[in-house]
C-alpha cells in the first residue's frame, strides 16, 4: 500500500519524523518496507545525509553490504560532517574488511565528537582488526566512560584483554583503576560472558598482586585487602576462574585459612569472607583444586566434628559456622549425611548464602529430575554406563550466568551473520527450534532468548544435566523452552518438524558421526535450517599429549584422577602442558573429564567437512567465525562475505591455520 511519509507542512519536521519511522520498522523486523520507505524519503529529500543513513540502514540488516557501503558514502558526500553517518560508514567498511578505510573514516568522525560511545566502539574495533590492541583498548575505556552500560563495548574491551594481555598496565599505572573499574562494572551489569569475563579478571587481579612473581606478597599479609578487593570476591563468586596463577594462589590461600584459622570458632570477617568466596569458586569448579594429604586430613576430622555437632539436640550455629565454610573450601557440603539438617540451621552470615547456593540448589535439581518428559527411546546401555554415570554426578559444560543475547526473529539473526544469504521466511507464528545433546542447558536457553517467538525443545540422555537446564531456565525467567529425555537417534523424524536445529556439543561425544548427520537431516523440515559444531582435526596436540599422560598413569575418571592430572599439568614444564591450561575446560571436574579421559571422536578437515555436508543433502550456507577472524576473510575474499566457498575457506585456513581453532562451527540448509 502506498503512502506518504510527509505529515504537516514543516518539510524538515516531517523528514525527522519520517526517519524515525524508518527506524521503528527496523528495530520491529520489518526491513522490506524499511527500505521501501528510505527510498521513498530519499526521493523526497535527495540532498540529505539522513534519509541515506537509514537506507543505509534497512540495507544492512537485509544483508546487502555493498548496497548499505554505497548508501552511507553518499550520506557522508551530502554531509561530510554527520557523525552518524561517519560511524555508520566506518562501520560498513569493517564489515566488508576495508580496514584502513575503516580507520581512517571513524578517525574523522572521533575528531567530531571526541566522547560519543557509539563513535567510539567503532574506532576501538577498528583497532583490534587492524593489530592495534593498546589503542583499542583505550578507545573502548573511552566509550565506556561516557557513563551508559554498553555491553559490546564491555565485551570488546574483555576481547582485547584476553588475546593481548600486555595492554593491562602496572597496579602503578595511573590507567590500572580504569581496566578494574571497567571489569567491576562488568560484573555489576550482569551483561558479559562469564567465561571471557574470568579470564580478563584474572590478568588484572594478577597484575595487582604481582601474583606468580616473586614480589607477590604470602596471603597472611594480604588477608584483608583480598576480602575488601571486589574484583576478586566477584571472580571467585560469580564465575569459573580460568587463570592458571590465580588458581595456584588460591590454592595456597586456602591452604594457609585451613591451617591457620580452621580451629576457630569464630574466625576474623576478612577470613570468613575469603573462606566463603573460595567455597562457592570450589562449589563452580566441581571441587577440581588440588588439595595435600594434609589438608584432606584435618577436613575428615572437621566433617566429623560437624556430624557429632549436628548430632547433639541443639547444634550450635556459632561452633558450626566456621567449621562448615573450612570444609565447603574442599567438599560439597550437599553430600554432608547430614546437608538436610544444615540447611535448616539459621547460621547467618556468609555461611548461610554458601548453603543456600550449593546445598538448595542441588536439592533443586534433584527435585526436577522426576519432572523431566521423555521423547523418543533411550539405549538402557548408554544410561546404566560407568562414563554416564560419572557424567551425571557432574553434568556437563558447567556454568553459572548467561548473558542475554539480543532478541528478534530466526531471519534477522541468520542475515545479521551470513549477509550474502536469503534466509527462509516461515509462514508459521511460532517457529519449531531442536537443541539435540544439549547439556546443562546454556545453548537452548541462549536460543530461547535469541528467538523469544520460537518454541525451544532441549534434547540429552543425562537427567541431571536437563534438570540443571531446567532450573537455570527457571532461574531466568525463560518459559519458552522444555528439556526433554531422549537420544538423537532415536527421536521420532516423522514428519520432519524443526525449522532450526542447533547442533553444538553432540558430535563431540558420538562415535556414529554418519548416523548423527542422518538424524539431523531427518529432523529437519525442507527449507530448515542447521548449525552444527564438527571437532576439526586442528588444534588438538596439547590435548593428545595430555592424554597420553592419562593413560601411563592409568587415571580413572573421578575426581580424585582429575586431581592428579591437573597436578601433574601444574607442576609440568611441557609445551602442551601450558596449552592445555589455557583450555577453559580444564578448571572444572566435568570439563576435564570431557577433555582428556572421553573416548576420542573423529575429528575432521574441512574437505572433510563439506562432504558430509553435501553427502546428506545438505548445502553449506557459510561458517560462523569471531569478528577479527571473519574481517580478516573478507579482507582476502571479499567475493564470499558468508565464508561459504570450499576453496576459498580452505586456502584461508592454509594460510591462517589458528582461524578455527578446534571447530568449525557451519550454518547448513536443507533445500525446500
Amino acid at each position: 500500500m502506498a503512502f506518504s511519509l510527509f505529515k504537516g507542512p514543516d518539510k524538515a519536521d516531517g523528514a525527522k519524523r519520517s526517519t524515525l519511522t524508518v527506524e521503528r520498522m527496523l528495530a520491529s523486523g520489518e526491513f522490506a518496507a524499511a527500505e521501501s520507505a528510505a527510498l521513498e524519503l530519499v526521493e523526497s529529500s535527495p540532498d540529505e545525509a539522513a534519509p541515506r543513513v537509514v537506507l543505509g540502514m534497512a540495507l544492512k540488516a537485509q544483508g546487502r553490504l555493498r548496497g548499505a557501503l554505497a548508501a552511507f558514502e553518499a550520506a557522508v558526500a551530502r554531509n561530510p560532517s554527520d557523525v552518524e553517518a561517519l560511524t555508520d560508514l566506518a562501520e560498513m567498511c569493517l564489515e566488508l574488511g576495508l580496514l584502513e578505510e575503516a580507520l581512517f573514516i571513524v578517525g574523522q568522525a572521533v575528531k567530531l565528537a571526541p566522547t560519543a560511545a557509539p563513535t567510539r566502539l567503532i574506532q576501538a574495533r577498528a583497532l583490534d582488526a587492524t593489530l592495534r590492541p593498546a589503542k583499542a583498548a583505550q578507545a573502548y575505556l573511552v566509550a565506556l566512560g561516557s557513563g551508559s552500560i554498553i555491553p559490546a563495548a564491555q565485551e570488546g574491551l574483555i576481547s582485547v584483554i584476553e588475546h593481548s594481555p600486555e595492554v593491562v598496565p602496572d597496579r602503578e599505572n595511573s590507567e590500572f583503576a580504569q581496566f578494574r573499574g571497567a571489569l567491576i562494572t562488568a560484573f555489576q551489569a550482569g551483561q558479559a560472558e562469564t567465561s571471557g569475563l574470568a579470564t580478563a579478571a584474572g590478568i588484572v587481579i594478577s597484575r595487582a598482586y604481582g601474583l606468580g612473581t616473586p614480589e607477590c606478597s604470602s596471603p597472611d599479609t594480604l588477608l584483608d585487602e583480598l576480602s575488601e578487593d571486589e574484583l576478586f570476591i566477584r571472580l571467585l563468586q560469580e564465575t569459573i576462574n580460568v587463570d592458571p596463577v590465580v588458581e595456584r594462589f588460591c590454592i595456597g590461600l586456602r591452604q594457609h585459612l585451613l591451617t591457620v584459622y580452621g580451629h576457630e570458632v569464630e574466625p576474623p570477617i576478612a577470613v570468613t569472607r575469603l573462606a566463603a568466596a573460595l567455597s562457592l569458586q570450589a562449589y563452580h569448579n566441581e571441587y577440581a583444586m588440588p588439595c595435600g594429604e594434609a589438608e584432606l586430613g584435618q577436613i575428615d576430622r572437621l566433617a566429623h566434628e560437624i556430624e557429632g555437632e549436628l548430632n547433639n539436640g541443639k547444634p550450635s550455629p556459632i561452633v558450626l559456622r566456621g567449621k562448615l565454610l573450612m570444609l565447603a573450601m574442599y567438599a560439597p557440603l550437599s553430600s554432608h549425611p547430614r546437608a538436610d539438617r544444615i540447611m535448616d540451621l539459621a547460621l547467618g552470615g556468609e555461611v548461610q548464602r554458601v548453603v543456600a547456593l550449593t546445598v538448595r540448589e542441588r536439592r533443586e535439581v534433584e527435585a526436577l529430575r522426576d519432572r523431566i518428559p521423555a521423547i523418543g527411546k533411550i539405549d538402557p546401555k548408554k544410561s546404566t554406563s560407568v562414563g554416564h554415570q560419572l557424567a551425571e554426578a557432574n553434568p556437563y559444560p558447567r556454568w553459572i550466568h548467561i548473558a542475554r543475547p539480543e532478541s528478534g526473529a530466526l531471519p534477522n539473526y541468520l542475515r545479521s551473520r551470513f549477509p550474502a544469504y536469503d534466509p527462509p521466511e516461515f509462514s508459521t507464528p511460532k517457529i519449531e527450534v531442536l537443541v539435540p545433546g544439549c547439556g546443562t542447558g546454556q545453548h537452548p536457553i541462549k536460543a530461547a532468548m535469541r528467538f523469544p517467538a520460537a518454541q525451544v525443545t532441549a534434547v540429552d540422555i543425562s537427567l541431571d544435566s536437563l534438570a540443571y537446564g531446567a532450573r537455570m531456565a527457571r532461574k531466568l525467567s525463560v518459559g519458552n523452552v522444555e528439556f526433554m529425555l531422549g537420544d538423537l537417534m532415536r527421536l521420532p523424524d516423522e514428519p520432519a518438524r524443526y525449522h532450526y536445529i542447533e547442533c553444538t556439543h553432540l558430535l563431540h561425544h558420538v562415535a556414529a558421526h554418519e548416523d548423527a548427520w542422518a538424524a539431523l537431516a531427518a529432523l529437519l523440515r525442507p527449507g530448515g535450517v542447521l548449525k552444527v559444531d564438527v571437532p576439526s582435526k586442528h588444534g588438538r596436540a596439547d590435548v593428545a599429549a595430555v592424554r597420553e599422560l592419562v593413560s601411563r598413569l592409568s587415571l580413572q575418571p573421578d575426581t580424585q584422577g582429575i586431581r592428579k592430572v591437573r597436578q601433574k599439568v601444574f607442576g609440568g614444564s611441557a609445551p602442551s602442558d601450558a596449552a592445555i591450561m589455557t583450555r577453559p575446560d580444564f578448571y572444572t571436574v566435568s570439563g576435564c573429564r570431557e577433555l582428556l579421559f572421553h573416548v576420542p571422536v573423529t575429528r575432521y578437515d574441512l574437505d572433510g567437512v563439506y562432504n558430509m555436508v553435501e553427502q546428506h543433502g545438505l548445502r553449506m550456507v557459510g561458517l560462523f567465525a569471531d569478528p577479527v577472524v571473519r574481517t580478516t576473510y573478507r579482507k582476502a575474499c571479499p567475493d564470499d562475505p558468508n565464508m561459504a566457498d570450499r576453496t576459498s575457506v580452505i586456502r584461508f585456513e592454509r594460510d591462517n591455520p589458528k582461524a578455527f581453532r578446534s571447530v568449525y562451527q557451519l550454518l547448513c540448509e536443507k533445500p525446500a
